[in-house]
């Protein structure tokens, strides 16, 4: 009866990652947590695995306590096995599900340790996957050049492994900083590139991720006909894998390139839908993006006292979050017609050409 279950196991592992590769997060959830069920408590490797895939399937779900716990396990399972290869995998997923809650400095600790584990055994690869994820952090800490300097290092570890998936997650992660940075034309060329290699990969996650990168780029440049067209494809495909986290910041995304047109109506209506998204997500930082939002429509429709109220609720919000700390603050001078020449020099001491002029309509990057 125990082999039985055993390759059953095993066989539901398979149907799992398949599922997983496609992008089908949900349905390989569930044939991971059939498969540790039937899985021998001395199957380590086999549970290691699965509990592994487990939580990147939940984080991807933005299910990110349910996913720690999954890869708690399996640092676990691989300290039992010793196997310092497997537990950085496992590190940079407990970071991973750590920076999805918002705890970018503890995750960045994490990161740390995984690299340092990853690099006696020679993985570029995976050295590449622990500095793309600690690049992600040190641009939401505020640290914009050493997370340039992080991702840029993650995509030549990406190419020296060979690894056009990891290669186009760089890319993608570079084009976000760029775009905090306002070097918009340069974020564009990133995920343009990611999105040929994503593309050519079949990773349905990363094109959508690349097409939203795309819009954004484009919004910042003030083209907002393509922005609009490339919102649409990565909401098309977000929608198919189920992702409401990463297509949240499409939606606000969207919402601010309705605001820049004077579409006020639809700014609101998108930026409704991001905050209810964010906030199922229990993702913070996203609630302060639509919020910041919600307050400026406010300003926009001349109600001025509602406005700035509702902006500085979101700056209440941004401990922690010096960047977007820095959006309230820029949004509240321009709401009350105060100076903004000091927080513009506080913008370019953190590492970002924007904002260049700033004003209402405000396109934050």
């Amino acid at each position: 009866m125990e082999m039985k279950d055993e390759t059953k196991a095993k066989e539901l592992f398979e149907r799992a990652e398949e599922a997983r590769e496609g992008s089908h997060f949900r349905e390989a959830l569930s044939l991971y947590r059939r498969a540790l069920l039937l899985s021998p408590r001395e199957d380590l490797p086999g549970r290691l695995a699965g509990h592994l895939r487990a939580g990147d399937c939940l984080r991807m779900l933005g299910r990110f306590r349910e996913a720690l716990r999954h890869y708690r396990c399996a640092e676990e399972l691989a300290r039992r096995l010793e196997s310092d290869w497997d537990r950085a995998d496992a590190l940079v997923g407990v970071g991973l599900a750590l920076r999805g809650m918002g705890r970018h400095g503890e995750a960045l600790q994490y990161f740390t340790e995984a690299r340092s584990l990853y690099m006696p055994y020679g993985d570029p690869a995976g050295e590449s996957y622990a500095l793309w994820a600690a690049g992600g952090s040190l641009r939401v800490l505020g640290e914009l050049e050493r997370a340039q300097r992080f991702l840029e290092e993650a995509l030549s570890l990406a190419e020296e492994a060979g690894d056009a998936s990891a290669q186009g997650y760089a890319l993608c992660a570079l084009g976000g900083v760029l775009r905090v940075r306002g070097r918009y034309r340069e974020s564009l060329e990133r995920y343009s590139r990611a999105n040929e290699l994503l593309s050519e990969e079949g990773d349905a996650f990363g094109v959508a991720y690349s097409f939203c990168g795309i819009a954004n780029a484009h919004r910042t440049l003030g083209q907002y006909e393509l922005a609009f067209r490339h919102y649409d494809e990565a909401t098309k495909r977000y929608r198919e894998i189920g992702d409401r986290p990463s297509y949240a910041y499409t939606v606000w995304g969207k919402g601010t390139a309705h605001k820049m047109v004077g579409e006020l109506e639809k700014a609101e209506e998108a930026f409704r839908e991001a905050e209810k998204l964010f906030e199922d997500a229990e993702d913070l930082r996203g609630m302060v993006y639509a919020r910041l939002g919600l307050g400026e429509l406010a300003v926009l429709r001349g109600e001025g006292e509602a406005g700035v109220g509702a902006i500085r609720q979101a700056f209440d919000m941004t401990e922690g979050l010096p960047l977007e700390r820095l959006h309230a603050r820029l949004l509240l001078a321009l709401a009350e017609g105060e100076p903004t020449d000091g927080i513009v020099e506080e913008y370019r001491r953190m590492g970002t050409e924007f904002p260049e002029d700033p004003g209402l309509p405000l396109n934050i990057p």
